[in-house]
């Protein structure tokens, strides 16, 4: 465990995140992993087109089942190479170990809480607070079925790309949650533009509730992803991981798909990214 504790500056956030990154990349501490980046005929809603990155190596990242099944936990203790910073809820600010984006963060909880269960506000102040240092692209897999690959709870983000495939259409979101229906899977879309920690987290509970009918708000919801940016918050829920072998995870839903091999890249060029999202919501 790092002794050394910094707090998050958002001035200073940027500067840490190079430092760090380089630094572990020269030790061997983050291991980046390699993809060629293909583009997906067939769109999001009108958007851009899907971006499917293949991996050109597989590493051996730790999967939910073995950190679940054999207790280790690879943020406690966290990596002193890849931390960051502290932030004032308590969190701690990691790079992802197993990158693919450049600069991908983790906003991790300081002890042990299940991924799967409901956030806190403190989540919001938590991953709120780091989104205010420069625009992100903020992410959460909640539970197996959504995606997670730990089970220990944590948001992550990355430097908000100029164009997502997604964004065609999000050009008109309301300030309450509601289904764009121009998007081919189930969701719910908010406007926090401007919103604090404690407005967004009360439309998180709204969320939850809509997309949980008849169920009161506990602590286990039944799996979904949620997607933000410093405009817009979507919920998508989940009924599945994968679809004839592809892994879906939040960034699936923002047009952006991972594969790990050229036959996997045949089949979602077969399916279609629209069809693919879709079938691990129903």
């Amino acid at each position: 465990m790092n002794d050394n504790k910094r707090f998050f500056q958002a001035s200073e956030l940027k500067q840490w995140l190079l430092e760090t990154s380089q630094a572990a990349l020269d030790n061997g501490s983050l291991q980046s992993l390699s993809t060629e980046l293909f583009t997906l005929s067939g769109t999001l809603s009108g958007a851009i087109p899907f971006e499917v990155r293949k991996l050109s190596s597989l590493r051996k990242k730790p999967s939910h089942k073995f950190a679940k099944n054999t207790g280790k936990n690879p943020f406690l203790p966290y990596e002193q190479a890849l931390y960051i910073c502290h932030l004032q809820a308590g969190h701690v600010v990691l790079l992802n170990k197993f990158n693919v984006v450049d600069h991908h963060l983790l906003v991790v909880t300081p002890e042990f809480e299940a991924q799967e269960t409901l956030l806190g506000e403190k989540e919001f102040h938590a991953i709120l607070q780091v989104m205010g240092s420069f625009p992100m692209l903020a992410f959460y897999n909640s539970g197996m079925e959504a995606g997670a690959s730990q089970p220990h709870r944590h948001f992550q983000a990355f430097p908000q790309p100029a164009t997502l495939p997604v964004d065609a259409a999000l050009k008109r979101i309301s300030q309450n949650p509601e289904r764009l229906p121009a998007l081919p899977f189930p969701n719910l879309t908010v406007d926090i533009a401007g919103k604090t920690a404690e407005q967004v987290y009360k439309l998180y509970l709204s969320m939850i509730s809509q997309l949980n009918p008849g169920k009161p708000a506990g602590q286990h919801p039944a799996p979904y992803n949620l997607l933000m940016t410093d405009h817009w918050m979507m919920m998508i829920p989940r009924t599945r991981d994968r679809y004839q072998g592809i892994s879906v995870n939040a960034l699936g839903f923002a047009g952006l798909i991972m594969v790990k091999n050229d036959e996997q890249l045949d089949t979602v060029q077969s399916l279609g990214g629209n069809r693919l999202l879709a079938e691990v919501c129903t």
